[in-house]
């Protein structure tokens, strides 16, 4: 893109040496400008990627993302770099990178290539305008509807960085998709009321998002004949709905509304695993309309939030 060729369809490692080969090496009159301006332009994003994109950081007995302050030390005539792990440049940004790479397949994080290629056209910008970039191209990459394979929406946005798309979350969070839902949505949600700071506690503010797989009802699929918090036409509706861990999955399975609820405030006193559930059991009871109530709430969430977008 840089110097007006066509871009790669894709790059995989094993095809390396016949993408160099005829990339760079075919014109023998250009060969070694074509790997010089490659090297440099390699260069310019890995300081990009250090200084701005988030990382595993070993913080004792956890590892969490973090965007971490980089610092260069001598000894013996040797210089070293080493990363804080303990800071977090900007909080939001690193959190929204987050909730996308969690949201993601590990082989299709496409949403850093259009980042990178923003950050390295508009150089020295403050992070807060890489940020409110990073909310536009994930509401408009990911939110909208999927017309084109991933591969190809990702080349639209490094083509036209801040175009806009129709949004589909009222649409797809209004659907009865129980165990189906896209796990993105989730996660979405998650960073959308941190973000938005629903709650003002200590235990919002220290929110972290973590790898979750399993789609819970919080009214069971198969109550028992002691529950009396149940719903019937909410049940697969997002409303009824939160993203868990298997291991907690499994551990809640058909249990009552009210011993799930308990156990939940039992085990998230000094930290809280999901924000969607701590809003669903400030209820006391639970039922069809306290369901219905509490999707139509998290929509406004999301049109909320998407509306800031466009004005950033």
């Amino acid at each position: 893109m840089e110097n007006g060729r066509a871009d790669l369809p894709r790059l995989l490692d094993h095809e390396l040496f016949e993408l160099f080969e005829a990339r760079f090496f075919q014109d023998a009159t250009k060969r070694a400008e074509n790997v010089r301006t490659f090297i440099d332009l390699l260069w310019r994003l890995r300081v990009i990627f250090d200084e701005h994109i988030i990382k595993w950081a070993d913080q004792g007995e956890e590892e969490i993302h973090l965007i971490s302050n980089i610092s260069v030390s001598s000894s013996s005539g040797k210089r070293y770099m080493s990363r804080s792990r303990q800071t977090d440049s900007h909080r939001a940004f690193s959190l929204l990178q987050s909730m996308l790479y969690h949201s993601q397949e590990i082989t299709t994080q496409y949403w850093l290539t259009p980042l990178l290629l923003f950050m390295h056209r508009n150089p020295g910008e403050k992070a807060e305008r890489y940020f409110a970039y990073l909310r536009h191209l994930d509401n408009h990459l990911l939110g909208s509807a999927a017309d084109d394979s991933l591969v190809v929406r990702t080349l639209a946005f490094m083509n036209e960085p801040w175009q806009r798309r129709a949004l589909i979350h009222q649409t797809e969070l209004g659907n009865a998709c129980g165990v189906k839902f896209a796990h993105y949505w989730f996660y979405k949600l998650e960073f959308v009321l941190w973000f938005q700071e629903k709650r003002d506690t200590e235990r919002w503010k220290k929110f972290r998002l973590t790898a979750k797989s399993s789609v819970e009802h919080i009214s069971p699929q198969t109550p028992t004949e002691r529950d009396d918090n149940r719903v019937n036409q909410a049940l697969d509706h997002f409303g009824n709905l939160a993203l868990v861990s298997r291991s907690l999955n499994s551990e809640y399975g058909n249990l009552p509304y009210n011993e799930k609820r308990q156990r939940f405030l039992n085990n998230n006193k000094s930290r809280i695993d999901s924000l969607k559930m701590d809003l669903i059991y400030e209820n006391e009871q639970w039922n069809d309309t306290k369901a219905f109530a509490h999707q139509q709430e998290m929509i406004r969430c999301l049109d909320c939030y998407c509306q800031d977008t466009r004005s950033a």
